[in-house]
């Protein structure tokens, strides 16, 4: 009975490393090729098809501010791997517009330092929602055990990973003169608008009830997202000077929900859900006398 039991929990971990790591991987390639597919609608004077990888970088960003606000481990080590995830798109994006002819100094200027900064807001935003809450992010199979000391080792090597990744944003030729007040309030208005989307769909999608009643829900909310698509066409269409305006700001939102749905419909798939913490309560003693002990936990050492 205990061997079925390994065997079922190491199938269940195979399981679930194979999706988030398609998922991981899917995103990376998705960086890579996305200035490349935002050049060609552009050129191609597709107006709709250059919203959608400004969606799609936003899903990305979110997603790995989801895993360092309310995910499984330490808040230490989920600061770390998420500032990794985050250089590593801003790598594999370099790389893409670095393979492009004429690659726009503009745009190669702001979006470096606008990922980090929203990563980093909607982590934080994202970090007081699971204070609030309080919910976090976790695999319903049987809970790993908990390390009580930093590896070393972990800790060489992610700082390895930045130095890495930071080298190769200095050898892309990365303008940093754009680490500025400006871009610290686009970075805060894009976290707002992704906290407001994330929030309720990550409630919806991720919610511990049965696959009988959560794929019909994930379902019906992918076919909204997607039908979504032609009425903003027509609805620009409708409007027509007044839709210049509007096009840009809807189309974004559409595709970042759809890829959103996408990517937490896979997380959901992999046997991740959110858990409710447990609250502990107060223990009074006596009637004209109580006592509340707080713990202060060093987040490097001691599990969330």
């Amino acid at each position: 009975m205990q061997r079925q039991t390994t065997q079922q929990q190491q199938r269940t971990a195979e399981d679930r490393l194979l999706i988030v790591g398609a998922l991981a991987t899917l995103l990376g390639f998705s960086s890579l090729f996305e200035p490349m597919l935002y050049d060609a609608a552009r050129d191609g004077g597709w107006t709709l098809m250059t919203c959608f990888p400004i969606g799609l970088s936003l899903v990305k960003v979110e997603l790995i501010a989801i895993y360092t606000g309310i995910g499984p481990g330490r808040l230490g080590e989920r600061i770390v791997v998420g500032l990794v995830a985050v250089l590593a798109l801003c790598v594999c994006r370099e790389m893409g517009t670095a393979a492009l002819f004429r690659p726009d100094p503009r745009e190669r200027e702001f979006i470096v330092p606008l990922m980090v900064f929203t990563w980093g807001t909607l982590s934080l935003g994202l970090s007081i929602f699971r204070l609030v809450a309080p919910v976090r992010l976790a695999h319903n199979s049987v809970p790993e055990p908990i390390r009580t000391i930093f590896s070393l080792r972990r800790l060489l090597g992610v700082t390895a990973l930045i130095s890495v990744a930071l080298t190769l944003l200095v050898w892309l030729d990365v303008p940093w003169q754009a680490w500025s007040l400006w871009i610290l309030l686009a970075a805060a208005i894009v976290a707002a608008l992704g906290l407001m989307i994330v929030i309720p769909l990550m409630m919806i999608l991720l919610r511990p009830v049965s696959q009988r009643f959560f794929w019909p829900i994930a379902n019906g909310l992918l076919i909204l997202a997607l039908f979504g698509i032609p009425w903003i066409a027509i609805l620009t269409f409708c409007l027509g000077n007044a839709g210049v305006w509007l096009l840009p700001l809807l189309a974004p939102i559409v595709a970042q929900i759809g890829c959103l749905i996408f990517s937490l419909s896979l997380l959901r798939l992999a046997g991740y859900d959110l858990h409710v913490d447990d609250v502990p309560k107060l223990s009074v003693k006596g009637v004209a006398k109580r006592r509340l002990t707080v713990e202060i936990e060093d987040p490097w050492t001691e599990a969330e």
